[in-house]
């Protein structure tokens, strides 16, 4: 029993880590392999996604195949933090970044490699349980199930992915409204090293084999796995507009190992950037276009996000005259 649970595991992770590479899929419709009889791809757009963001994603690159055959669309999935590393410091050459923190594209992608980014979508904090775990009578009980001896709590890696340091800034808003005193060390030290995972996708994975009984994920992704979990006080969320979150920071490591990065409190929102260095300028906008347009919103709601489509302050700084184009073009298409 044991040896298949572990063989399980190992085939688990293996897929994670498969996803984490660069993967293209047929469109929806049309198996593996079926794409090379519509017409051979020419080029390339390569996307950095935020693991959280993979199942909005994957509809969108099925459906932009089929506008633009002659283009095949890779998508490389990790945690945010992680993706800007490989865009700065590796060199990794992403055509767009859509990452879980739009503030991450000022802190460390402005100027050199975007001057804008759009803010997409909005999510929130939720108390995942694995399949097997004590089920939670609400919000108020958070503490006391968490603090059991038994119990195993899991985390994303906060200096990898937004929602690890989001998870500290939710369990210091949780301390703070409703204690008890000393919350955030108890968890933090029940947590220790052995479970934080990478990014949402890997947390999710141990989450579903029952590794863990707890973990603190996006609600986006705990409702696409089917994944029962109890809602966080919207206190202590990041979710809710109405409330100010900018009363608890986490430091983080940064760029470097030498460097810190200082996360405050503040809404869960999303965004997405075109590279400055981008090869691919037009299949590039014309990506950003669909993404920023109704189908976008459509795949963003489907995978359980609030589009931020409507929003009055969606784009920061000023788009590139290609996605400007490529959005009126867009706009036209969903007209007739």
């Amino acid at each position: 029993m044991i040896a298949a649970r572990s063989l399980l595991l190992l085939l688990t992770c293996l897929f994670w880590l498969g996803c984490s590479k660069q993967e293209t899929t047929a469109p929806r419709g049309e198996p593996a392999g079926s794409v090379g009889s519509r017409a051979r791809p020419t080029r390339q757009l390569r996307i950095g996604v935020a693991a959280s963001l993979r199942p909005a994603f994957e509809r969108l690159q099925a459906e932009f195949l089929v506008r633009h055959p002659s283009v095949e669309v890779q998508l490389e999935t990790g945690g945010s933090n992680a993706l800007c590393r490989k865009a700065l410091e590796l060199g990794i050459s992403f055509d767009l970044l859509a990452l879980a923190d739009a503030s991450l594209f000022d802190a460390l992608l402005k100027p050199d490699w975007t001057e804008h980014h759009v803010r997409l979508a909005t999510n929130r904090l939720v108390l995942a349980h694995s399949p097997h775990a004590e089920p939670v009578a609400g919000p108020h009980r958070i503490a006391a199930i968490l603090l059991k001896k038994s119990v195993r709590l899991g985390m994303a890696d906060p200096s990898r992915a937004p929602l690890g340091y989001r998870t500290r800034l939710g369990i210091k808003l949780l301390e703070r409204s409703s204690g008890p005193i000393g919350l955030e060390q108890q968890l933090l030290g029940k947590i220790g090293k052995r479970f934080v995972w990478p990014n949402a996708a890997a947390l999710l994975v141990q989450l579903e084999l029952g590794e863990i009984d707890y973990g603190f994920l996006y609600a986006a992704s705990a409702t696409t796995a089917g994944l029962k979990f109890t809602e966080m006080p919207p206190e202590a969320n990041l979710g809710s507009p109405s409330h100010d979150y900018s009363g608890v920071s986490v430091k983080i490591v940064g760029m470097t190992p030498e460097s810190e990065l200082v996360r405050t409190g503040a809404l869960i929102v999303y965004g997405v950037a075109l590279a400055k260095s981008t090869k691919q300028r037009e299949s590039g906008a014309q990506f950003m276009a669909l993404l920023m347009g109704a189908e976008g919103t459509r795949a963003l709601e489907s995978a359980g996000f609030r589009s931020l489509e409507s929003s009055p302050s969606r784009v920061v700084g000023t788009l590139p005259q290609e996605i400007t184009v490529a959005l009126s073009a867009e706009g036209a298409k969903t007209k007739k």
